[in-house]
């Protein structure tokens, strides 16, 4: 019963935050495991791909679909199943992402960024990974992950034990230039759409 009441509340929050900070999905035909917001940029300057990200500028923030992750966490029972799953909804996504941030009005943003803990082998598609700077910022998400990963997940507290560096979350960053030349957006391409049901659970 508590991790059901902490499920809700979490899910209450989720809806909270996405309107607040107009958090959109990537596609209608989704769900996929990614959400996008259009903010402007707060943190310390850096750079990826040749373009320099300063305060204030404008930049697509990428966020997770954690229902979606809950559900893949319920599902697998290995660090490594859960990784590759992760991995493979990730490549799913891209597709309808590229569809998304390549529409003319979002020209004017040049990179596309995330923290997140599903930052391994993503330089295989082209993005680049930092370790967070704010170190409050990287201990709240990090306990938030796997307070996360114990609740839905029985085997949870047992992974997190034996694979510690599973849930170490991380800068993840690509310019939207190289986002687009790595996946090149085609609205006509419907071949990577996967119907909801068979992702998340009714």
């Amino acid at each position: 019963m508590p991790g059901s009441l902490i499920q809700s509340l979490w899910s209450t929050w989720e809806r909270i935050f996405h309107r607040l900070w107009h958090v959109q999905p990537i596609s209608d035909d989704g769900p996929y495991l990614f959400y996008i917001s259009e903010q402007r940029y707060l943190g310390h300057k850096f750079e990826v791909d040749g373009v320099t990200v300063s305060r204030f500028d404008k930049v697509f923030e990428l966020h997770m679909n954690n229902e979606l992750i809950v559900h893949i966490l319920r599902e697998q029972k290995s660090a490594v199943s859960i990784a590759v799953r992760l991995l493979q909804e990730a490549k799913r996504a891209f597709p309808a992402m590229s569809r998304f941030v390549s529409k003319p009005e979002y020209d004017h943003i040049k990179v596309m960024y995330g923290v997140t803990f599903i930052n391994r082998s993503v330089e295989r598609f082209g993005f680049h990974t930092f370790p967070i700077r704010r170190r409050l910022l990287a201990g709240m998400t990090t306990w938030y992950l796997k307070k996360l990963f114990v609740i839905v997940n029985p085997l949870g507290a047992k992974l997190i034990q034996d694979h510690p560096e599973t849930l170490v979350p991380r800068v993840v960053a690509i310019s939207r230039a190289r986002f687009l030349e790595e996946f090149p957006a085609d609205t006509s391409d419907e071949s990577n759409v996967v119907p909801a049901s068979e992702h998340v659970p009714s």
